[in-house]
């Protein structure tokens, strides 16, 4: 159903020949599908055009909080402070409410709630599990998405490309299963993961007490630990031509790729991000609709804003992201 809406917001701006900006659509597509999958209930801002309290309060606090997530020890202190606090408890009401009346609600299918309900530690990691689930599972995904349309406009040559590939199934809408095993698709994504992965900082661990080495150089114990992203995915010792976006790296051209272990966009070992393949279900399906549907290219005009999207997008934990005004057309399917 959310997709479906995606696609006519889409078409009503084909149609009319006005830009639309994709950062903000895919924002909205995706907070109102990891609501539905989360709660049994849809924030509904495609139809309603309204945004949900918690998504206007995430965005607002976007940059303060992600610098704050970037520096753990100041985190930590703006918790203690009061007003930090009170707009906490106001926050965590809506989830605690949200998580109550999902509690009493009988569905036909399982969501994220079914499964998470079912750990014997849910009771005490409810409130940060539905934050979790709500936050990462739609801002990423928007996140890559934009970086996805950004990165077709650029190279539209791949539009053409991917269209081909698609041309074969029959609905407009097709399973995941179909999707699955597509060269182009999933090349694409990958290869926009890793020139703008969501989380370009990477995901910080703490060593243990007695310390850890690492690359051959011993840490002390109880320090934080990243590893870059951002930079490893555009290390040449990792990828050939490592700035470059060559989706057939993902495929035909594996001598590009000299590390493929340092392809980490959803982090890595026993504690990787969890909704990963949700998150590629997603990207498949919702690009897949796009790209049978219409062919994209940046607003007339607006090509400055354009370049000022990709050049400044801002680390807060994710990317930050600024505008995307693109024109679409439709295809004959």
């Amino acid at each position: 159903m959310h997709y479906r809406t995606t696609a006519s917001i889409l078409t009503n701006h084909a149609v009319s020949r006005k830009p639309i900006d994709v950062s903000s659509t895919f924002l909205d597509l995706f907070f109102d599908v990891i609501s539905d999958l989360t709660f049994g209930q849809s924030f509904n801002t495609q139809t309603t055009k309204q945004r949900s309290p918690i998504v206007v309060e995430f965005l607002s606090k976007q940059k303060a909080l992600g610098f704050a997530l970037l520096n753990m020890p100041l985190l930590h202190l703006a918790k203690n402070m009061r007003i930090s606090v009170k707009k906490q408890k106001s926050w965590e009401g809506w989830y605690d409410e949200a998580l109550n009346a999902r509690s009493k609600k009988i569905v036909s299918t399982s969501d994220i709630y079914t499964y998470l309900s079912q750990s014997n530690a849910f009771s005490g990691n409810a409130l940060r599990e539905a934050k979790l689930a709500i936050v990462a599972g739609a801002d990423t995904n928007a996140i890559t998405m934009s970086n996805i349309c950004y990165l077709l406009c650029r190279h539209p040559e791949y539009q053409a490309k991917l269209h081909d590939e698609l041309s074969g199934l029959h609905s407009l809408f097709p399973d995941d299963y179909d999707l699955m095993y597509k060269p182009y698709l999933n090349g694409i994504i990958n290869e926009a993961l890793r020139l703008h992965p969501p989380v370009p900082f990477g995901l910080q661990r703490v060593t243990p007490a007695e310390g850890a080495v690492i690359a051959g150089r011993h840490i002390p114990g109880h320090m934080n630990v990243t590893t870059p992203t951002y930079a490893l995915h555009r290390d040449s010792r990792a990828f050939v031509q490592p700035n470059e976006f060559i989706p057939e790296r993902w495929f035909s051209r594996p001598d590009l790729i000299l590390r493929k272990d340092a392809f980490v966009p959803f982090g890595s070992g026993t504690y990787n991000c969890a909704g990963k393949p949700l998150a590629m279900l997603q990207l498949r399906m919702v690009l897949a609709m796009i790209s049978r549907r219409f062919t994209m290219a940046f607003a007339p005009g607006q090509e400055a804003l354009c370049q000022y999207f990709i050049d400044h997008q801002a680390d807060c934990f994710t990317l930050h992201l600024e505008p995307l005004p693109l024109l679409f057309e439709r295809r004959g399917v």
